[in-house]
């Protein structure tokens, strides 16, 4: 397919990943004052970040089904003012118990939109998937950026924190209303659904449930089960944690969330360099490259005691791991197209589980054995994380379709 006319279907898709990333990071930005007007226990609130992980993670897995029922695009498109509606309600609550379930549907359409997403580029781009699926998650990491400084400027000028809720929703309303006047040209655009592998594996062929089961079970799909999980626990133990481990330990508050944003910049370096060098990425140097600089990047900051070292430490791994999401899921998804929906699904359930399972662990260790000794265990991840990496990339080249080093 000619590049110019994947490019308006591409660029939708690119936008509702921006104003996803946005919501992604919402809670973090506005929980405290949500805290302080419902009057919410820590317990009730943490029930939000619990619902919010369930519905991404039945999302995920349900979007098998309802990309063989409904098509991979018109499920994207549907879910977009769904999804604006949810933050709807979410802005209007008057309790606790609208916003749970506004969260808890809210991440079903998002597990559901992001295996979608993936799905969709994969099949649009198969000639560059690592590429293509970077685009996807820089235009997500854009989002987390600018969601804070949107917050920020709204109380700025005097506004609640449902201010920040009803924006993002007008955002998906405006990208609908610009689906409903172009969808009959975008739709020209898509390639045809149901793309098998070569090897009679097409996602949209046996139910969605077995059709899950059956990709996880192979061992392509168990390695990127396993990639996906320590790589949810790294990145979400550093979004959760490190800010309050850096600034109890090494630096004040305000220099930790410096360092942090060092951890987020790294994390968007990489997925532009991913894009940039196309099938090179899923090349042996680079992928060596992410692994060793992920490792450096952990043992910087296990060691650092001042700003410098601890934002060199962030930035690198941030690098590290920050290209891996786009390199193994279009690896793999190179090496099976028609299980691409399977093995978003696969990811992104088990990227969630692996966040939950971090911030559940370092909870419990802290109260034994204090945050600074808790919170450094996490650092012993990127090495198993990099055994992980090496095994599924051995696998895929074993099976070819993957550039060697050259």
């Amino acid at each position: 397919m000619p590049f110019g006319s994947r490019t308006p279907i591409a660029a939708f898709v690119a936008v509702v990943f921006f104003i996803w990333g946005m919501m992604g990071v919402l809670i973090g930005a506005v929980l405290p004052d949500i805290i302080a007007d419902l009057g919410l226990a820590s317990s009730q609130a943490g029930a939000i970040f619990v619902l919010w992980s369930v519905g991404f993670v039945c999302g995920s897995i349900l979007a098998g089904w309802l990309i063989e029922r409904f098509g991979v695009f018109r499920l994207v498109g549907t879910l977009v003012p769904i999804t604006g509606l949810l933050l709807l309600v979410i802005a209007t609550s008057a309790g606790l118990w609208q916003i749970l379930l506004g969260y808890a549907l809210t991440g079903l359409a998002g597990g559901a939109t992001f295996t979608a997403g993936h799905t969709l580029y994969g099949r649009l781009f198969a000639d560059r998937r690592s590429s293509a699926l970077g685009l996807l998650d820089l235009s997500f990491s854009f989002g987390n950026l600018c969601a804070p400084l949107m917050v920020s400027a709204l109380f700025h000028y005097g506004f609640g924190w449902q201010a920040s809720y009803g924006v993002i929703c007008s955002g998906f309303f405006v990208v609908y209303a610009v689906l409903l006047s172009n969808g009959r040209h975008l739709r020209g655009a898509l390639p045809g659904d149901g793309d098998d592998d070569g090897d009679g594996h097409a996602d949209g062929r046996s139910g969605h449930g077995g059709r899950f089961m059956a990709a996880v079970l192979t061992p392509v799909g168990l390695t990127l089960a396993l990639c996906s999980f320590l790589l949810g626990f790294v990145e979400w133990a550093q979004n959760v944690w490190f800010v309050t481990y850096a600034s109890f330990h090494i630096v004040d508050g305000q220099d930790a969330r410096l360092a942090m944003a060092f951890f987020v910049g790294g994390m968007i370096a990489a997925r532009i360099a991913v894009i940039a060098l196309g099938d090179q990425a899923k090349a042996a140097p680079f992928i060596s490259l992410l692994c060793t600089v992920m490792l450096i990047g952990a043992a910087a900051i296990l060691i650092a005691d001042d700003l410098r070292l601890l934002s060199l430490g962030t930035v690198l791994l941030g690098f590290g791991i920050g290209a891996l999401l786009p390199v193994i899921l279009g690896s793999s998804m190179d090496r099976h197209p028609g299980r691409s929906a399977s093995y978003s699904a696969i990811v992104i359930t088990f990227l969630t589980l692996g966040g939950q399972v971090s911030s559940l662990f370092i909870g419990l260790v802290s109260d034994h054995v204090g945050l600074f000794a808790a919170f450094r265990t996490v650092y012993v991840v990127p090495v198993l994380l990099v055994s992980s990496v090496s095994a599924l990339f051995l696998m895929l080249r074993r099976g070819g379709r993957l550039p060697s080093s050259q």
